[in-house]
């Protein structure tokens, strides 16, 4: 309750190595890994009894055998899993005690040169979860398995990569609200972090963030509440830093660590005090928003040569695709043109096939204008990158990218200008019910503004979006921690 101190434990073999632990009471601990001899790896388990910890017999397996993850339902009712080779090829492992030894249980898994079992977390004894990869030489797979108190069986999960993809931390907190977390490869990029989430019915991808230059892993997953979880791993920035992602209602966004990154950007035209200094500094800092250079027209250069934000810009629909999709952490690769105006040479491709993949954000149909035809076979809809967008929209984009859901109480609305039935109506709603305060309005009482009964604010949804209003609302929703200045970021 104090501190840490070692605490002795045996070590049967040449090398041992323990993976993971769980606690049932101060006298009832279990700690699995792997314990490699001259006859290779065997399952080690060690068991805590308030004194002393000892070694466990696990059940009788052929081969190489690895313990990667454990969970406890009750004092006898404990599973762990891993995987080992009875014929040279691994394959899932999971044994189970009943208090009284540990047993093998039949799991399933690919047919692939290699499959590991890395997490496992229990809702009850009959709704427990496995979760892990697959490699068939080839490709990479997600494993994710459940128990339902009688056998293990696959379930259906998305593989956004087929190289070094793997789901290492599992949370089940109720039959319909199971989180995974891991992470991929991406070809010869940086890898990428993962989040799946389980309905009750399917696995769902979950933005998650990811440094876009380093590669990222994923390796431990706990929960506080269901809208409070923790992620944690590292990034291999400068050799290797800390990573911690925390999962808050809605969204999954990266905090400060014991290591903080310096960040040194200043914009001229943003100074201490702007009422949106904030955003701003928060989102450059983690590389999602840059400057333009000092020394144009009307913008001359300070002493550090320090860039123009320019806040009050209009932003098109191509670089608010880029904002919310380095904001949401969408790194996934883009593998087919979706819209006729975006090619995959165009700036924002990437950024608009993630948003158009995942859902967040779509286009218009083709030939409603001559300028927009409809081009045989594929008839695409055309997008308008270069179109400004709007308030409206963007409440729509971002709300969407955070995963928010839900439905306003009948009746409800904030701004007199977005009733219910109206096209932005559930966004607005939706954001300001996640992150209250998240947008602001304008007072009724001016011109073609006026006051209803409750003196309601306009929202004005069709009015151009600026560069300073975006970086407030996506600063926000996805990083409402942030502070000037951030103690990450770049």
């Amino acid at each position: 309750g104090t501190q840490w101190s070692v605490v002795p434990s045996p070590n049967p073999s040449f090398i041992n190595r323990l993976q993971a632990v769980t606690a049932i009471a101060p006298d009832d601990a279990w700690a699995v890994g792997l314990a490699w001899g001259n006859n290779g790896g065997a399952a080690f388990i060690l068991h805590w009894n308030g004194t002393v910890w000892s070694v466990v017999p696990g059940a009788p397996a052929a081969g190489y055998v690895e313990l990667d993850a454990i969970t406890a339902v009750g004092a006898n009712d404990i599973w762990t899993v891993g995987n080992y080779a009875p014929g040279g090829d691994r394959v899932t492992m999971a044994q189970h005690w009943d208090g009284t030894q540990w047993t093998l249980v039949s799991s399933p898994s690919v047919p692939a040169y290699q499959n590991q079992l890395l997490g496992i977390s229990a809702v009850t004894s009959s709704d427990i979860w496995a979760v892990g990869t697959a490699y068939t030489n080839t490709a990479y797979e997600t494993l994710t398995l459940h128990w339902d108190g009688t056998a293990w069986t696959r379930t259906p999960s998305s593989s956004p990569s087929t190289s070094g993809i793997g789901l290492t931390g599992v949370v089940a907190l109720a039959a319909n609200d199971v989180w995974t977390t891991g992470s991929y490869g991406a070809g010869n990029g940086p890898g990428s972090n993962m989040a799946l989430h389980w309905n009750g019915t399917s696995w769902n991808d979950v933005p998650i963030p990811s440094r876009a230059d380093e590669s990222n892993y994923l390796w431990g997953l706990a929960a506080v509440s269901p809208s409070d979880l923790w992620a944690v791993g590292m990034t291999d920035v400068e050799g290797g830093h800390n990573l911690i992602e925390r999962y808050a209602g809605s969204c999954l966004y990266p905090t400060p660590t014991a290591t903080p990154v310096p960040c040194n950007i200043r914009f001229i035209d943003m100074p201490i005090g702007h009422v949106f200094y904030t955003y701003v500094r928060c989102l450059a800092c983690l590389g999602i928003v840059e400057g333009y250079p000092c020394g144009g027209a009307g913008e001359p250069c300070d002493p550090n040569q320090n860039p123009y934000f320019r806040p009050n810009n209009q932003v098109t629909r191509g670089q608010l695709s880029k904002i919310v999709a380095q904001a949401a952490g969408l790194n996934d690769p883009v593998s087919a043109q979706t819209f006729q105006d975006v090619a995959p040479a165009s700036t924002f491709y990437q950024y608009i096939g993630r948003l158009a993949a995942h859902g967040i954000m779509s286009g218009y149909p083709c030939g409603q204008t001559a300028e927009e035809p409809c081009i045989e076979p594929s008839n695409r809809p055309y997008f308008r990158p270069g179109s400004t967008a709007t308030r409206g929209q963007l409440t729509k984009i971002v709300s969407n990218a955070a995963g928010f859901s839900g439905t306003p109480a009948p009746g409800q609305y904030t701004f007199t200008d977005v009733p219910e039935g109206s096209t932005f109506h559930l966004y607005v709603e939706r954001l300001l019910q996640n992150r209250p305060g998240v947008i602001g309005g304008y007072a009724c009482g001016g011109v073609g503004e006026p006051c209803d009964a409750q003196s309601r604010p306009y929202f004005r949804p069709g009015s151009n979006v600026t560069r300073g209003q975006t970086s407030k609302i996506v600063s926000s929703t996805f990083f409402p921690d942030c502070s000037p200045p951030p103690a990450f970021g770049r």
